[in-house]
């Protein structure tokens, strides 16, 4: 909700409850000593004026009738200048972050038993270097052949590399390969399959 609708949301709600005229407060967002901030008046609308108020009140009845209108009416003024600003919204998305360099794709295939789970090894592989490898993901799992006579099975995953501050180097490709062939054998037990 907007800064004008939640104002104009506060004027129908005094208005309700609103005996004569009145201004609408809103305490400033400031200290506790700070004074209230007027940010709008609201006025019960009277159509004929009387000195005699069963006098005004038939003529009101009246007028309001010939509106077409079953109740008492009620305006109201905002003053947009006095309103707080909006407060900005926690649920905002961060900026993103692109590298201009490419990203460096790897394949790995590991013999494991038969009953590990295949996010077990995307989750391994992901922890090898938290800040380098931007995705891992399974593109083939084969259980069949001989792996399948010994209750084991081959889970292939592509490791992306996404290098942030330079270009990858050949030592440091390989230093992150073995990093996620530790962790995939540390968490599964996996072997780099030959």
């Amino acid at each position: 909700m907007n800064r004008l609708a939640r104002a104009c949301t506060a004027l129908f709600a005094s208005a309700a409850l609103l005996a004569g005229g009145g201004a609408l407060a809103q305490e400033a967002p400031a200290p506790a000593a700070a004074a209230a901030r007027v940010i709008g008046f609201d006025q019960a609308i009277e159509i004929a004026l009387a000195q005699n108020d069963d006098l005004r009140q038939a003529r009101n009845n009246a007028a309001l009738g010939a509106l077409d209108v079953a109740g008492p009416v009620v305006g109201f003024e905002v003053f947009l200048d006095a309103l707080p600003p909006e407060k900005r919204k926690s649920l905002a998305k961060a900026p993103l972050a692109q590298s201009d360099l490419l990203p460096v794709r790897r394949d790995f295939a590991f013999v494991l038993d038969g009953r590990v789970n295949a996010g077990d090894v995307v989750k391994a592989a992901l922890g090898a270097d938290k800040a380098l490898i931007a995705a891992v993901s399974v593109f083939d799992v084969f259980e069949g052949g001989a792996l399948a006579a010994e209750g084991k099975k081959s889970v292939a995953i592509e490791v992306t590399l996404q290098p942030v501050s330079g270009t990858l180097t050949d030592k440091d490709i390989e230093a992150i390969s073995q990093a996620v062939i530790a962790n995939v054998k540390k968490a599964t037990g996996g072997e780099i399959r030959s």
